[in-house]
Formats: C-alpha cells, structure tokens, sequence
C-alpha cells in the first residue's frame, strides 16, 4: 500500500529540515492517519463549512488561498467561540476534534506549541505552507492577561526569546541582538572566532540544533519516500538525470532515516 507524505512547501532549507525529520516519522504519520479516522475526514484538504461569522469565512477563504494557516483560522474560530459563548464543537465538530488530537500529539512527541500549525495542516490538508512557518516570528503585545496565559501554555523546561522595542529602537540594534539570539541562545549562528561572549554562554549553546542544511536533504527525502512505497535503487537511479551509483542511493536513503 503506497503512503502518502506530508507535502512540505518550504523554500528555506532550514525550515525544511526541521519539518521534515519530524513529520516523516513513522509512528507520526500513523498518529495522522488514525486522527483523520477519528475526525471522519477522508479528503483532504479539509474543507470550512459556511460560517454565520464573516471574519471567519474570510480567514477560510485566505487559508483555502495559502495567505494564512489553518492555525490561523483557529484562533479566529477560539476568538469568535469565547466572545460569543458558543461551545466550539456546536461551531465546528471537525476543527475542534483535530485541535485536540493536535495538541495531544505534541505532548507525545515532545514538541512545543510553535510546531501546533504544522500538526494541525499535517492532519487537515497534508500540506505544509510557508504560512504555517509565521509562528517563529511575530508580534506578541504583552499584558497581564497574555503574560499569563504565555505562562500557562509553557512547559516546565521551555522558554521564549524576546526582543523589546520602544519608539527609540532602530533596525541595527534589533539586527545586533537578533544575531545574538542566534548565536547565544538558539544555537543557528555560529560565533565568530575570538568572540569574548562564548565564554559566558558556552555551556548553555545548544550545538544539536546546528543542523546541517548542506548538501540534498530535498533530493534525498524525494529518494527516501520512492524506496518506502517500493521502488528500488535501482529504478531510482534509471529516473534521476544525475550520474549517481546504487550505493550513493543507499547511503543517501539510509542517511535520511537515520535522521528520523
């Protein structure tokens, strides 16, 4: 029985690695499957029913477009249910359903709330879209209220990263104290040599997210799939263009799995 892959439409291969590695895991892609059984949705990609709210129906129509994520719509939909009293369900059964089964699947994998876009587009369209990426950066105003419900969303050993900014900020120094972020915290920038701040923040860098991006993580993943739904080295060599031997299919292929 062929499977089918989640369709990752990024451009950055950064981003695309991190998706990647985890939404082709096995046991992930079989967490998907049984969340679309549950939900009763047998085509994909799910489609928003005729909401009585135009704000809503708009956000769908954007979605539908790729202008915004299903995550996005979501929060419109969470928005509209709590200022209006309505029980989400009553609104829409399938949206809510696949909320949950959402984020129950990144408790089990150990994921943050930053990858809840990627899970729910992953179970209701089977498309990633740079739109469903907008959650790495965006405004956040903080209030009390919002500071308290940042809190309340965040597990034991998560933290977030922020800049602040007044009207006296300028581009260069949040450029500065991006780049640190990165460097320091993130661990996606390596310092430069004879940099006098690794000193301080040595023990604290977290070197595994310095993923290597190099190389044909795209070309191997499209390698990777075509042997899973049974096709052999051999026939995958016969379609590439390149000059590549069996074993340089192999190793790409085992490479690959080896990540997942």
């Amino acid at each position: 029985m062929s499977i089918e892959p989640i369709d990752i439409k990024l451009k950055d291969d950064r981003q695309f690695v991190l998706v990647a590695f985890f939404v082709d895991r096995d046991d992930f892609l079989e967490d998907v499957e049984e969340a679309r059984k549950m939900i009763n949705l047998t085509n994909l990609p799910y489609v928003f029913p005729k909401y009585p709210y135009i704000g809503l129906n708009n956000a769908a129509k954007y979605c539908a477009k790729g202008a915004c994520s299903v995550y996005d719509v979501i929060e419109i939909f969470k928005d509209i249910c709590r200022e209006n009293h309505i029980v989400r369900a009553k609104l829409d059964l399938t949206l809510t359903s696949a909320l949950i089964f959402a984020e129950s699947l990144l408790k089990k994998y150990g994921k943050t709330r930053l990858y809840l876009p990627v899970v729910l587009s992953s179970i209701l369209t089977g498309k990633i879209h740079e739109a469903d990426l907008s959650w790495s950066t965006r405004v956040l105003v903080i209030d009390k209220e919002t500071a308290q419900q940042i809190h309340d969303d965040l597990k034991a050993d998560e933290r977030i990263i922020t800049i602040q900014v007044n009207r006296e900020s300028k581009l260069p120094d949040i450029e500065h104290t991006f780049n640190s972020i990165r460097k320091y915290y993130f661990g996606t920038k390596k310092p430069e040599k004879n940099d006098s701040l690794m000193r301080l923040f040595a023990d604290d860098i977290p070197s595994d997210k310095l993923l290597d991006t190099a190389g044909f993580i795209k070309r191997d993943r499209k390698w990777y799939w075509k042997h899973k739904n049974g096709m052999s080295y051999a026939e995958i060599g016969k379609e590439e263009e390149e000059t590549i031997t069996k074993e340089g299919i192999v190793q790409a292929i085992r490479r690959y799995r080896l990540k997942l």
